[in-house]
Order: C-alpha cells, then structure tokens, then sequence
C-alpha cells in the first residue's frame, strides 16, 4: 500500500437521538443521503457484521467491510486505496470517529467532510419543513 500511515480521531455533537445517529450510519437509505465520498446506490439492507461495500473516491476504488456493529459503534475495515480501520461511536447528542490508515488521500479532511455531511443530514431531519 503506498501513503502513509495517518490516524485521526474527531467528535462533534449534535441535536440527534442515539437511535437516528445509529439509523444515520447503518441504513442504507439513509447513508445515501449524507455518506462522503457517496454511497453505491446497488447497496440494500442494514449493516451487518461481514457486509462489504465498493466505494469510490474519483477513480481511486476502496473496499469497505463492516468488521464489527454494536448498539453504539460501528468498525470498517477498509483496503484497496485507504488500508486500515476506521471505527464510530455515538450517543444521545454526539458522534466520534477514529481512523488509522494507510492512504494518499488526507484522511483527516475526509473525516472531517464526513462528519459535516452526517450533521447536516441529522439537522434536516430536526428542522420544520
């Protein structure tokens, strides 16, 4: 794997209960709407343990498997153009995610994308239509 070994680990909070962070990072229809760099739109059903996703970054593919999913945690392997592990935890009112990767691409930055568009999604569930 060429890059460099990047880690990073970031939390926000947020108006959102713990059941629509879960819903947010879990179902695919919902990971539509916000997941950076895109969600595939062949993917159906819940995550679940063993799960693999195609994502693509430009042209740059990347092989994501669900390692581990808890009531409050969800844990990636990723290889292909990221390789490493990137691990969600959330509550009543916040999310945190790490991530330690090999990769070209500036993880933390994408990171931190991610948890602006996981946000924005959850906060137009909150506001008045």
């Amino acid at each position: 794997m060429f890059g460099q070994f990047q880690q990073s680990a970031l939390r926000i909070e947020l108006r959102a209960t713990r059941n629509q962070i879960r819903q947010a990072l879990v179902e695919p229809v919902a990971l539509r709407q916000w997941w950076f760099p895109g969600w595939p739109t062949e993917e159906q059903g819940v995550l679940f343990p063993g799960k693999t996703v195609e994502l693509w970054l430009g042209v740059l593919p990347i092989h994501a498997q669900v390692r581990e999913l808890g009531l409050d945690y969800l844990r990636w392997q990723f290889s292909r153009g990221v390789d490493g592990l990137q691990t969600w935890y959330w509550g009543e009112g916040w999310v945190q995610v790490q991530m330690e990767a090999v990769s070209v691409l500036p993880l933390g930055v994408a990171q931190m994308v991610q948890l602006w568009q996981l946000r924005s999604y959850l906060q137009k569930l909150h506001s008045p239509r």
